[in-house]
């Protein structure tokens, strides 16, 4: 009887916990900075892509792209993708 009540308490606990990560893995993401963000999605509005100020570019544009946390071959993996796009790039 014991056994039967200690296994239908962790099945409800696991249960609990289950159901506590689906909710937070299918919320919203968390919002942060000043709420300038641009909104994806149907009907979506995105500002045109100043591109001709690279014509106007005296030298060589610096993109710093922030890919802090990553490790092992997801590290690599964006280091290959960066060099291969700096590689391809003739400013």
């Amino acid at each position: 009887m014991r056994r039967a009540f200690l296994t239908r308490r962790r099945l409800g606990l696991i249960a609990a916990v289950t159901a506590a990560l689906a909710a937070a893995a299918c919320s919203e993401p968390p919002t942060t900075g000043s709420g300038n963000a641009v909104q994806i999605g149907p009907g979506a509005e995105l500002p045109d892509c100043p591109l001709g100020v690279l014509d106007e570019a005296k030298g060589p544009v610096e993109v710093n792209l922030w890919y802090g946390g990553l490790v092992g071959s997801t590290k690599a993996t964006m280091e290959d993708i960066v060099a291969r796009f700096n590689a391809s790039q003739d400013r």
